[in-house]
């Protein structure tokens, strides 16, 4: 990428690294000391926000991962409707567990974006690692659901087939959160882009949604933990109390019925961030 001292220096603009940071139009051939023929923007402003854009790297990265996590999130109940369709995949003779088949199918869709948006991150290198660890832990979960379904090995395997159950759902959310605010932070260094704030409502929308969701679900499955391993009695009907249930039942239906608009404001959101992403830094991310 140019450098602003080149391209102030220069009688006009000979790259096509430089676009107009209010409209987009491209400067090349043009007075830096002017101002944009479309908008009237000035050219020296627009060159100034050139020189903040991330890395070519860095760019690269955050326009491969807008697209995988749109892709994501459009496709994102695709695995578990396949999961509990009438079709049932199997694997050595044995059908596999539909709970394990809809977690390693989020782990696939998530992977992509986890890989490409931890590389243009530039926070610290621990959020980097989890976000791209996140899937590969939910495909570890995915495996487990499928390898202790079926087959007992030794005592207590109920209790870790549980806990798969009760992290799984977790880390689906926190991915999601992870990876939404990626993209809102990184919005803020493209003059004139994407806005941070679609990124914020999708991130608290549909992954605040995903948490409450795994939050209202994880009593019953730490009841049943707790059971399996005789640390706890629970009622003859139920696994846990009457009036607990009561109080989580608005929760369930609550979530259930707020899911699909949540989804729409995040597909809808991330598709105008990854055309204005594109719209802005289709020169300078080549």
């Amino acid at each position: 990428m140019t450098s602003q001292a080149d391209l102030k220096s220069t009688a006009v603009i000979k790259t096509d690294d430089v676009t107009c940071a209010r409209c987009g139009y491209l400067l090349r051939g043009l007075d830096p000391a002017g101002n944009c023929p479309e908008c009237n923007h000035p050219i020296a402003a627009s060159i100034e926000a050139q020189t903040l854009l991330p890395a070519r790297r860095a760019l690269r990265a955050l326009r491969r991962g807008a697209i995988a996590m749109l892709i994501a999130v459009a496709a994102f109940d695709l695995p578990y409707k396949f999961a509990y369709s009438d079709y049932r995949p199997s694997f050595g003779g044995r059908s596999l567990n539909p709970d394990g088949t809809r977690h390693l199918g989020t782990a696939l869709l998530l992977l992509p974006a986890a890989w490409w948006l931890s590389r243009s991150e530039r926070a610290a290198a621990v959020r980097r690692r989890v976000t791209f660890a996140l899937p590969l832990l939910l495909t570890v979960l995915a495996t487990v659901m499928f390898a202790f379904l079926h087959k007992l090995w030794w005592p207590g395997q109920n209790g870790i087939l549980l806990t798969s159950y009760l992290l799984a759902p977790f880390v689906v959310a926190i991915e999601i959160i992870l990876l939404f605010g990626i993209l809102a932070r990184r919005a803020r260094e493209i003059s004139s882009g994407p806005r941070a704030q679609w990124m914020r409502l999708a991130q608290w929308s549909f992954g605040g949604l995903l948490m409450i969701s795994a939050v209202a679900d994880a009593p019953v499955t730490v009841a049943r933990i707790l059971a399996e391993y005789g640390w706890y009695k629970p009622p003859e009907d139920r696994y846990i109390p009457a009036w607990f249930a009561a109080m989580l039942q608005p929760i369930y239906t609550w979530s259930w019925r707020l899911r699909g608009p949540a989804w729409c404001v995040a597909l809808i959101a991330l598709l105008f961030y990854t055309i204005a992403l594109f719209r802005r830094t289709r020169f300078a991310a080549r």
